[in-house]
Formats: C-alpha cells, sequence, structure tokens
C-alpha cells in the first residue's frame, strides 16, 4: 500500500517537493561526531600509556619553533603556574578518566588561547591573563580550564594523536 504524498505531514507545509528540516551543516556535524566517537572506541588505550605519549609530546613541544624561548619563563610561572594547578586539580576532582597527573605550561603569547596534549598536559597562553582579551574572572577561566579537561577525559587529544599517526605513517615509539 502506497501513501499519497499529500497525505504525508511535510505535504502540509509545501508541495514543492521533498523537505527536510536537518541542514547539510547538521548532517556534517553528526558525521564528524560519529568518526570522532569511532575513533575513540577503536583506539583504547591506558591512562599509563597516554602519559607516556603525553610526556613526549610534552618535550617536543617545548623546543619547537613556535614555543622555544616562550614556554615556562621564570616570570610567568612564578606568577600563573601554582593558582592553574589548584584550579585543575580541583576540576579534575570531577572527571571520568582518574589517574592523570595533570600538568600546566605557561607560553608567553599574547593571544587568548589554551590546549590540551595527550596524558593531562596544558598549554596556556599569557594571553590569557593578560592584555584586551584576559579572562575578566576566575569563572571565565574556570570555563577554559574545563573545556581543555573535558578533551582529555573525553579522549580527544589522544585519540587524534593517534589518528595522525596512522594516516601519516608516523610511529609512536
Amino acid at each position: 500500500e502506497v501513501t499519497q504524498r499529500s497525505a504525508l505531514p511535510s505535504a502540509a507545509k509545501s508541495e514543492s517537493g521533498c523537505q527536510d528540516s536537518t541542514s547539510f551543516v547538521q548532517i556534517g556535524k553528526e558525521i564528524a561526531v560519529g568518526f570522532e566517537r569511532g575513533l575513540r572506541e577503536a583506539t583504547p588505550i591506558s591512562v599509563a600509556e597516554e602519559s607516556k605519549i603525553g610526556r613526549k609530546l610534552e618535550r617536543t613541544l617545548s623546543n619547537m619553533k613556535g614555543f622555544r624561548g616562550k614556554w615556562d619563563l621564570t616570570q610567568d610561572t612564578r606568577k600563573y603556574k601554582r593558582y592553574l594547578e589548584k584550579l585543575i586539580a580541583h576540576l579534575a576532582k570531577n572527571v571520568k578518566r582518574k589517574g592523570f597527573s595533570y600538568r600546566v605550561h605557561l607560553i608567553r603569547n599574547d593571544s587568548f588561547n589554551a590546549f590540551a596534549i595527550p596524558g593531562g598536559i596544558f598549554g596556556v597562553h599569557t594571553g590569557v591573563f593578560e592584555g584586551p582579551n584576559a579572562v575578566k574572572n576566575e569563572a571565565e577561566l574556570v570555563a577554559l580550564l574545563g573545556h581543555e579537561l573535558a578533551h582529555v577525559d573525553l579522549r580527544h587529544c589522544v585519540a587524534k594523536y593517534q589518528y595522525a599517526l596512522t594516516v601519516f605513517g608516523a610511529r609512536g615509539d
């Protein structure tokens, strides 16, 4: 049995062909989220293994061109590091994946930016604290740090790392 098009719910809205409320952007988002979820599930890794990867990346980053001479400068670490570590430790009480030794590094850079890498390692640009785009209060800083912590907790960082290893044929050893 076939239902006539005029009897379908969408026919009441328009007679001009197929109407779908799902946009191409939404479809793209759903594909990306599904891909990312599949990637995380297909690449299980222990906290210890992820921490080992993170320590290696941490050493590499500190010597990269964009970070060399800007990584954990004494004046920045004295001013911000202990405070950030306390905030991250407080936020980390609520994570699902336990066992990380969270670490934070300060990067002398005027941009408002922060990032997380596998193993619970964070980089925070000094522009988060200084300059026209600096956080206005602790709540804004907690939102930024919580966002980065969620990337670690949801395995986004290590999944992207493992994907890059696979795509580019690099070795993770």
